[in-house]
């Protein structure tokens, strides 16, 4: 797997992200830290200081010769851990009296002293004092400030390695989650592949992660049966183009051979012509369709919706379509007659084209004395279109590929079908939102097209 390609990842990117920003604050918020630290241990350190100043004066205070003076101070730098302090008296004149300094540093009050004095064992040391005249006498006390320093360093040393291993853990875990997104992504890529090469039937993994690429890994998912279904229906469609073509290629081609041979022979080639021709509208109707289908799914123009009333194009499309009925010996017939406008938003002339589509399907199919009825009923969700007959129906085994191209129910009742007709149905009704679906009413059948809300509101008629 390309590291590179795993390090260009968002998660790994964001990890990074997230460690420079923690690494930011973490460097502000310890600057802020040993500040308060170094304050909180130099006052500590301050007032200890200054308890030892107030207990030599009152030793001063307390003691009459300088012998008694000295044996105390000393006493005090005994008790001084590591030998760490400072402790110093001089007279007036600037001399020693007791302590471990050499001489009086040359400032009063608070002050920093990094000379060691011969008295001092150790390194030498920055030393905090604090000097001060107290009755003719110059007291100093001062303490080291290594234990100070030290405190900080280990603080330091501390968020170091904090901000190490957190920095490590976020790495560690950006690198992971960019690795498992990339070889998901490397699996979609792989999927995507194959598809284009033409299989089916494939998906991808989705994990109970649900993280974001598992979520569109599940949309694709259905986008991929999708494309799967089309890629097998493009497949039949190709089969069943080939098939419906041959046939009337088949006849047109003995059609026009009997011509020639008739032509030859000095006979009549009208006949022969005629069927040449009869085919020829047939293919040329065939593509026409699939055409007018394939632009309609693809929405590729040609759409004018306008406010139709549904009731009168039913009513039009019925009046126009009754003399086929009668001359098969069927009944034709709105049923129940609306009483309302039923207002939609539609394209007028693929409306009538789908209502002509399932009228004739059922006139086709339908021996004589078979009652077609062409309903419209309002809805809850919208207007329901519906075209019944009460004639054979339609196979069981053949209902869920009805709508599919090159599909005929009952072929043996219109040989001279392609199958196209439902299948325009459905497009027409899908480009205006609307459903199809076919209910088995025993005896016969009964198509049902429901257009969804929004449709305009019902006006009463008159």
């Amino acid at each position: 797997m390309d590291r590179s390609s795993i390090a260009a990842g968002s998660a790994f990117k964001t990890s990074i992200i997230v460690a420079f920003t923690f690494l930011s604050a973490i460097g502000i918020l310890t600057y802020v830290l040993v500040d308060d630290v170094r304050s909180a241990l130099q006052s500590e350190l301050d007032e200890q200081l200054l308890d030892e100043q107030r207990l030599i004066e009152e030793i001063l205070d307390d003691t009459d010769n300088d012998t008694s003076v000295v044996q105390a101070i000393n006493d005090v730098i005994s008790l001084s851990p590591k030998h760490r302090s400072l402790i110093g008296l001089f007279d007036k004149s600037g001399a020693l009296i007791a302590g471990n300094l050499d001489e009086v540093p040359d400032f009063l009050g608070w002050g920093l002293i990094t000379e060691r004095s011969q008295n001092l064992p150790g390194e030498a040391q920055t030393h905090r004092v604090h000097v001060q005249i107290y009755n003719e006498y110059t007291t100093i006390v001062g303490q080291d400030m290594a234990y100070i320093d030290l405190a900080l360093k280990l603080i330091l040393r501390v968020i170091i390695v904090v901000c190490i291993a957190t920095t490590t853990v976020a790495f560690g875990i950006g690198y992971f989650l960019s690795r498992n997104t990339f070889r998901k992504l490397l699996n979609m890529e792989d999927v995507l592949a194959r598809t284009s090469r033409g299989e089916v039937g494939l998906s991808l993994p989705v994990t109970s992660s649900n993280d974001q690429v598992d979520r569109v890994a599940a949309q694709m998912n259905v986008h991929l049966g999708r494309l799967s279904m089309l890629i097998e229906t493009v497949r039949s469609a190709g089969v069943a183009i080939a098939h419906e073509l041959k046939t009337p290629l088949t006849r047109s081609s003995l059609a026009l051979q009997n011509a020639r041979t008739a032509l030859e022979n000095g006979g009549d080639v009208a006949a022969s012509l005629g069927v040449a021709m009869k085919e020829h509208e047939r293919l040329a109707w065939t593509f026409e369709t699939i055409l007018q289908i394939a632009r309609i799914e693809n929405q590729s123009g040609g759409f004018k919706p306008v406010t139709i009333d549904l009731g009168e194009l039913v009513a039009e499309t019925v009046e126009d379509l009754e003399p086929v009925a009668q001359e098969n010996g069927q009944e034709l017939h709105i049923n129940p007659s609306p009483r309302q406008k039923q207002l939609i938003k539609a394209d007028r002339l693929m409306i009538r084209q789908l209502l002509i589509n399932l009228i004739q399907n059922a006139l086709t199919h339908c021996p004589a004395g078979t009652n077609v009825k062409v309903g419209i009923a309002r809805r809850e969700h919208g207007i329901d279109l519906s075209v019944c007959d009460d004639g054979p129906g339609i196979p069981l085994a053949e209902r869920p590929h009805i709508f599919n191209p090159f599909v005929q129910a009952g072929n043996k009742a219109n040989p001279e079908g392609v199958g196209l007709g439902l299948t325009l149905v459905k497009a027409i009704a899908e480009r205006h939102g609307a459903t199809c679906s076919l209910e088995d009413v025993q005896p016969g059948s009964c198509f049902h097209v429901h257009f969804q809300k929004p449709v305009l509101r019902a006006a009463r008629i008159g």
